[in-house]
């Protein structure tokens, strides 16, 4: 029987990288957006609408570095990071820097 989850490890893995990447850059904005709102006053509806968001998007990269997390205990694909096919790594440093840090389990 085929296991799609290990054939497909680097395309689930480039789009969790995706996400976060996008997510953490909408994150920092939306950080912005309630510090430059806070300044004026934390009762505007744009100061909260930016915390709600900077919440929604904390939320989503904890759950993607969680899948990621979950992905490698399954396929072991930072065991694997030599191979060509996961080379779009060393381009998001900071996100393997993190999930290191916070979310890979020590062996």
């Amino acid at each position: 029987m085929t296991d799609f989850t290990l054939l497909y490890s680097d395309l689930i893995l480039k789009d969790l990288f995706r996400r976060i990447s996008t997510r953490t850059k909408a994150k920092i904005k939306s950080e912005q957006t309630r510090s430059e709102n806070a300044i004026h006053s934390v009762t505007t509806q744009r100061h909260w609408q930016a915390a709600a968001k900077s919440e929604l998007h904390y939320k989503v990269i904890d759950v993607a570095y969680n899948r990621m997390k979950d992905l490698d205990e399954l396929t072991n694909w930072s065991g694997k990071l030599n191979q060509e096919r996961f080379k779009f790594v060393d381009k998001h440093p900071d996100i393997m820097k993190r999930y290191e840090e916070f979310y890979k389990e020590e062996e």
